[in-house]
This record gives structure tokens, C-alpha cells and sequence, in this order.
């Protein structure tokens, strides 16, 4: 949808990058996501935490959960009031879940 609002011309704005990313989402779809996380940093655009919170999204269900808490500290750079704490405890925990080696297998 973004790249073919730029191809016919039009800026696409936060509006149309929000639920691209919630699609990314949906379907587990982390790297598309983080593609269009950069593409609206560099069109300028202030994300806000809907759209974080869809591409974090995006990174926990392709669980890349250390580039999903990225996206929120890139949230929390680029705007001028901290985002929902609730950002940042999904993502560490997610990383930290993430880090913790498995138990070993008990079966024979």
C-alpha cells in the first residue's frame, strides 16, 4: 500500500503506515515491518505508539524480540513524550525470554 501510494505520487503519513504494520503483524511478517518502520522514520514521520506497538508486534510473533525493542527505543527518540511503559516491559521481557537458554529435554 505505501509503495504504491508513492508510486501514483502521494505521501503516504501515519495513517497509512499503522495498519501496514499491524498486517505485518497478523502475519508474523517482522522483516516488512522493520521495512516500513525505517521507510516512516525517513519520510519524516512521528510515529506514535499504535504503530510502535504494531511492529513490535510484528518482531515478537517473527520473535526478533531484541530488534522489536529497538522500534521502541527508536519511539522513544524520535518523540517528545516517553511511550507507554507497557512498550518497553513487552519488549524486554520478550528479549529476556528470549536470551534464556532451554531446559534441557528430560525424555529418553
Amino acid at each position: 500500500l505505501v509503495g504504491e501510494m508513492r508510486r501514483d505520487g502521494l505521501a503516504p503519513n501515519l495513517a497509512c503506515y499503522t495498519p501496514a504494520l499491524a498486517a505485518c503483524a497478523d502475519a508474523a511478517e517482522w522483516r516488512p515491518a522493520l521495512e516500513l518502520w525505517e521507510s516512516l522514520l525517513r519520510d519524516g514521520i512521528t510515529p506514535d505508539a499504535l504503530a510502535a506497538g504494531a511492529a513490535l508486534d510484528a518482531c515478537l510473533a517473527g520473535r526478533v524480540p531484541q530488534s522489536g525493542l529497538a522500534v521502541v527505543e527508536q519511539l522513544e527518540q524520535v518523540r517528545t513524550r516517553r511511550p507507554p511503559r507497557r512498550l518497553f516491559t513487552r519488549a524486554e521481557a520478550a528479549a529476556a525470554l528470549a536470551a534464556t537458554p532451554a531446559p534441557p529435554n528430560d525424555t529418553p
